[in-house]
């Protein structure tokens, strides 16, 4: 990362980090009432910025990306992924978190690479399925959380590809 920054120019705000040579960087562009809630922001690297807003009733963190090409090496895929987990680590476990931007790589799940965007990761799924409590209501699905769990890890990759395919499709089945 060679710069990093903000800028206002009439009601809009900038704030940026990236390289003099135009080739990578990314940005996020606040208007007039967006931008008092600006509690602070972090250039991460010349693919990742974190903003932190003051918002009720949860304070909301957002991570801009630019991700490396699909046909970038392993190491600088990993690398980028290394970045995003620093920008959360400027956020509160209890901030709504939104990671967006241009995911033009190969994305992991369970340790795999693919192509495409990704919404949800197994290791998320996973960690909200561990906090779920144990005999409560079942949902519209009548399914209790009981026996997803009773599934391990199938039970979770299946979770994580249904919730991702609604993600995806927009509609509940």
């Amino acid at each position: 990362m060679d710069r990093a920054g903000s800028m206002k120019q009439g009601s809009k705000t900038l704030i940026y980090s990236g390289r003099h040579t135009h080739e990578r960087g990314v940005g996020i562009l606040f208007d007039v009432t967006t931008a008092k809630s600006l509690e602070s922001w972090f250039p991460i690297s010349d693919r990742v910025v974190v903003a932190k807003l003051v918002t009720k009733p949860l304070n909301l963190g957002s991570i801009q990306v630019y991700a490396p090409k699909s046909e970038s090496k392993d190491a600088e895929v990993e690398k980028f992924y290394e970045e995003i987990e620093k920008a959360k680590g400027y956020l509160k476990s209890q901030d709504i978190i939104i990671v967006m931007g241009y995911f033009n790589t190969k994305l992991r799940i369970k340790g795999k690479k693919m192509l495409g965007l990704l919404f949800l990761c197994f290791e998320e799924v996973e960690a909200a399925m561990k906090k779920m409590k144990n005999r409560k209501a079942t949902g519209p699905d009548n399914i209790p959380v009981e026996i997803i769990k009773a599934l391990d890890n199938l039970g979770v990759d299946l979770t994580t590809k249904l919730l991702n395919a609604i993600y995806d499709i927009g509609t509940i089945p």
